[in-house]
């Protein structure tokens, strides 16, 4: 158990201290006492910047958006903080606010510091807006800071495959494969955007890592399975897709619906039928 420091306590280190304990909070899911540090260094100091990103963070992290977009926006007007300016332009995109998002991102990939997020942020948002020439230009220049990004990797070569080159996203996929964490949400949200661009191969080694983590994990059986059958490995996706529904009955829907969007996929107009296919292959 952390030990509490009280917050008025005079001495060098005692605000470095309190940040300390309000981090380790936010990180050990103990959202409320780090939001309450944290509001305690910023009514002293409001333009904390780290102060003002746990504040915000925690306050995120309790569904308390438009409280968290308060604080940062003060924050950030006086600072020039990539971190805050990124933290902000995420949360004002999240509540649809893009113009506003827009501007933050553009601050933060202009600091003095580099900060690598700030270009993958962005990026993804122009992507999002299907602004994919700015995309590019800029996920490039947050790869050049950060080589081994593979969120980057990935959205750089999302970007490449909607402008058509292809070639071009399959290199990117495969150094984002190598460069890849093995942290089960991180390689799901890779492979979805593989999946996405039409580059099933690379998707489905993806797909084929999260299982040897985690043999079970429905959603990892799904792509994989999508995968196989739009690279015509038919029996192989069929059995990984029934393999989903019967280690979770609620991805039944799910799989059905991805059956019928799959380039290779099937379609049923009877829910039974698409039920005995899944069941016993019939």
């Amino acid at each position: 158990m952390v030990a509490k420091l009280p917050l008025g306590t005079r001495g060098p280190d005692a605000t470095e201290m309190a940040l300390q304990q309000a981090a380790h909070a936010m990180q050990s899911g103990r959202l409320v006492e780090a939001e309450r540090i944290a509001g305690e260094l910023l009514r002293k100091n409001p333009a904390d910047a780290r102060a003002a990103h746990i504040y915000g963070h925690s306050l995120y992290m309790q569904g308390r958006g438009h409280d968290a977009i308060t604080v940062l926006e003060r924050a950030a007007r006086q600072n020039h903080s990539p971190v805050l300016d990124t933290q902000l332009g995420m949360l004002l995109r999240q509540t649809g606010r893009i113009d506003d998002s827009l501007k933050h991102f553009e601050r933060a990939i202009k600091q003095a510091t580099p900060f690598p997020p700030a270009f993958l942020e962005y990026g993804s948002l122009l992507i999002e807006m299907i602004r994919y020439d700015e995309a590019v230009d800029v996920l490039e220049h947050g790869l050049a800071l950060a080589p081994d990004f593979a969120e980057i990797l990935v959205h750089l070569g999302y970007a490449h495959a909607a402008r058509g080159d292809r070639n071009k996203a399959i290199e990117l996929f495969s150094r984002a494969i190598s460069a890849a964490s093995n942290d089960l949400e991180t390689l799901f949200n890779l492979a979805c955007l593989m999946k996405n661009a039409c580059c099933f191969a690379q998707a489905a080694q993806l797909f084929k890592r999260m299982l040897s983590l985690q043999p079970g994990n429905s959603r990892g059986l799904v792509g994989l399975g999508i995968c196989q059958l739009e690279l015509s490995e038919t029996e192989a996706g069929f059995a990984n897709l029934r393999a989903a529904t019967k280690g979770d009955a609620r991805m039944f829907g799910h799989v059905v619906s991805a059956l019928a969007s799959a380039g290779q996929g099937r379609f049923w107009l009877i829910p039974s039928a698409a039920g005995r296919f899944l069941k016993e292959g019939t």
